[in-house]
C-alpha cells in the first residue's frame, strides 16, 4: 500500500515484530492496523491484525540451525499464525487464553 504524505488516516493499533538476538533487539517490521470502515471510506484494502502478522511472519526467513520462537498476545493464537509457525518450524509461546467457568 502506498500512502501520500497528505493522506492522513485513523489507524487504531500497530502491529509490529521486533528481532531479539543475544541482548540485542532490532526492528524488524511495522504496520498500522487501519479499522475496516476506516479503510473503506479511504479506498485502503482492509486486513485483520492476524492477517497483518501473518504476512510479516511469512516474510521472516531464519538460518536453518536458528531456533526461532513467536511470542505474541493471545489474539493472535489463531488457527493462521499457529499452521504458520508450525509450517516454518517456530515455537509459539502465550498466554493461555482464559476459560470462563
Amino acid at each position: 500500500m502506498t500512502i501520500q504524505a497528505s493522506n492522513i488516516f485513523w489507524g487504531q493499533q500497530l502491529v509490529c515484530a521486533i528481532l531479539e538476538y543475544r541482548g540485542i533487539v532490532i526492528p524488524y517490521a511495522i504496520e498500522v492496523y487501519i479499522p475496516k470502515e476506516e479503510a473503506e471510506t479511504n479506498g485502503y484494502p482492509f486486513k485483520k491484525k492476524t492477517q497483518i502478522a501473518s504476512e510479516i511472519l511469512s516474510e521472516f526467513e531464519a538460518d536453518q540451525k536458528q531456533e526461532v520462537f513467536v511470542a505474541a498476545d493471545t489474539y493472535y493464537a489463531s488457527p493462521l499464525i499457529m499452521n504458520l509457525c508450525r509450517k516454518s518450524g517456530y515455537s509459539f509461546v502465550s498466554m493461555l487464553k482464559t476459560i470462563g467457568y
